[in-house]
């Protein structure tokens, strides 16, 4: 004797699946779940086989839907990983840059200092005279931006600490204990301890997406906000050469030819160290997309082990489409 077919009404199935009837008239409309409509009236009944049919495609589905968004998580966690890794290196390379302007202007000072000294011993008071006002110049121009940057220094500690309190969720112990000199601590006491299902194993991609996200925004504000301070010392060098430059217009004009000479050669003596200051940022910032494609190679490379790897020990998903990518003509970030 044969089995007899059991037939299922939408609403049997809206009840098995616990969502609206609605939800699963849609899935019939769209084709996803076959029924029988005997006499047109819409009043469909849906085969018990079929029924167990659509739970095993969408089951199907959703393994394979979860692995892409497995491998979407993975790749992102590599790229903001790669990128927070090379906005520390902008960042370094930028602090020198800063670094320079200062050792540039403590020379120039030193400079003027034995100029000074030296026109002192030997009489010449007028030239001993421009030098001091040199010196003045530079210190009462470069007081303020300095002790901005330095400020802005002293609070490094302060902001990361915010920073690392904003996290919140995300970390799962006492962010006050963390410092900037191990932000991979951050991460790793940030691990889900178990990621032997599916569902941890994400959660666990996913912390560690999110905090190499936010460690790279948070180093890129740094770095952006260095740059100011780098910008603004260029505007004061700027200032203070053509302060010295119209100080020995103005001796000339009125006939003190030897305070105008040697304002000249003060103002001459800045540029000069200026110069090289200058010309090697412009050499760092010229190499900075040679430095971007060097990023983009590695997290190609990254990438590539990655989906290497999970195609050799996944199961599932062996045709979904990999959903990040790093290409070419990425532009690269804001930043020097």
């Amino acid at each position: 004797m044969t089995k007899k077919e059991k037939w299922l009404k939408p609403h049997n199935v809206a009840e098995e699946l616990n969502v609206t009837e609605e939800k699963v008239l849609s899935w019939i409309i769209s084709g996803n779940l076959p029924v029988v409509d005997f006499d047109g009236s819409g009043d469909y009944r849906i085969r018990e086989k079929e029924f167990h049919k659509f739970i095993d495609q969408q089951q199907t589905k959703t393994a394979m839907a979860l692995e892409q968004l497995k491998m979407q998580i993975e790749e992102e966690a590599i790229i903001f990983e790669n990128l927070y890794e090379w906005m520390q290196e902008e960042y370094k390379m930028l602090t020198t840059q800063y670094q320079n302007i200062d050792d540039c202007l403590l020379d120039v000072l030193e400079q003027y200092k034995e100029g000074w000294e030296r026109c002192l011993t030997s009489g010449e008071r007028a030239k001993a005279q421009v030098y001091q006002e040199a010196m003045m110049e530079i210190y009462n121009r470069w007081e303020k931006p300095k002790q901005d940057y330095q400020q802005w220094l002293m609070n490094h500690e302060k902001r990361w600490q915010i920073f690392m309190a904003q996290l919140g969720p995300m970390l799962e112990t006492n962010a006050g204990l963390m410092a900037p000199a191990d932000p991979y601590l951050a991460l790793n006491m940030s691990q889900v301890k178990s990621a032997s299902t599916m569902d941890s194993f994400v959660e666990s991609k996913r912390h560690q997406k999110d905090l190499f996200q936010a460690l790279y925004l948070w180093m890129k504000r740094e770095n952006n906000t260095l740059l100011d301070h780098y910008k603004r010392m260029e505007r004061t060098i700027n200032r203070v050469v053509d302060s010295l430059q119209r100080k020995a217009k103005k001796s000339s004009k009125s006939m003190e030819f030897e305070r105008g000479q040697t304002f000249q050669e003060t103002a001459a003596m800045l540029y000069r160290q200026w110069e090289k200051v200058r010309n090697d940022f412009n050499r760092h910032h010229l190499l900075g997309q040679q430095r971007w494609s060097q990023c983009q190679s590695k997290v190609k490379m990254s990438l590539a082990n990655s989906r290497s790897y999970s195609s050799q020990s996944d199961s599932v998903g062996h045709g979904a489409k990999m959903v990040s990518t790093f290409d070419d003509d990425d532009q690269e970030p804001e930043s020097t």
